[in-house]
Formats: structure tokens, sequence, C-alpha cells
């Protein structure tokens, strides 16, 4: 199984916005329902790392950004 298509991530002042958090909240629940309806082929560790890997980037290029640019 693969995830649809992660939300753009939106910082603004080094926080996600509301919206973005709000579509965010929302992809997971998406990625949940189908994963729900196909428990019986799902691998949940291979689905957890690929949740982990989209979230885990949240604001990261951001921050690697600001911190290069001192």
């Amino acid at each position: 199984m693969k995830l649809t298509e992660s939300p753009k991530i939106d910082i603004k002042y080094g926080m996600q916005t509301k919206k973005n958090r709000e579509e965010w909240i929302n992809w997971v629940v998406e990625n949940l329902t189908v994963i729900n309806l196909n428990t019986s082929n799902v691998d949940l560790k291979q689905i957890a790392t690929q949740f982990f890997d989209e979230i885990s980037q949240c604001g990261y290029e951001e921050g690697y950004d600001s911190a290069c640019n001192e």
C-alpha cells in the first residue's frame, strides 16, 4: 500500500499554520480510512514508517535553510 500525496508544508514564524495542520490531520484520517478498509493486506510497520517519514519532514527545510543563512 502507498500513502496518498501528503499536503505541502506551510510554516510561518517557526510554526505550522492552523490551516496546514488541519490539512495534515485530514491526510492522516484519509489514509487510515483506506488502511482500515484493507486491513487484511496491510503491513503496519511499513505504513507507520511511511507516516513517520512524511510527518517528520514538517519544518525541516525551513529550519535547515534558516540555520545555513546565518
